[in-house]
């Protein structure tokens, strides 16, 4: 084991992958361990670290899920059109956040109407 000890993990991966050269040797990697002190590395074989470490599996993303530009465009699209309120409600944006969206969405071409109605600015997009 290496006795050198890093305090921050990404440190502590550089020096591993630095140690062990651009050209390492086939079936040799390295593994990372914390204790209480920080972090440090050690060269095991590659069957070392298939025996000791399951693969990661990436977390399914549900399908259902729809990204806020989505959200915020089909709330526009509703006749009535969306308040910045209620896109800041619906989103978590802040204002300036939403101004930029919808400036994105006008250079893209997309016909986006802006109206003020008691005091509150109205955005709708424009389907012919």
């Amino acid at each position: 084991m290496i006795s050198k000890i890093f305090g921050v993990k990404s440190n502590c991966t550089r020096a591993a992958k630095a140690a062990l050269g651009p050209e390492a040797i086939p079936g040799v990697d390295f593994s990372l361990h914390q204790d209480g002190r920080g972090w440090t590395w050690q060269v095991i074989s590659q069957a070392e670290h298939v025996a000791s470490e399951p693969s990661p599996v990436a977390p399914e993303r549900p399908a259902s899920k729809i990204g806020k530009g989505a959200t915020c465009k089909a709330m526009m699209s509703r006749p009535e059109g969306a308040s910045n309120a209620d896109l800041q409600n619906a989103l978590g944006w802040q204002a300036h956040t939403i101004r930029g969206f919808i400036s994105g969405l006008k250079k893209k071409g997309v016909p986006v109407l802006s109206e003020r109605k008691d005091g509150q600015t109205i955005y709708r997009i424009v389907t012919a």
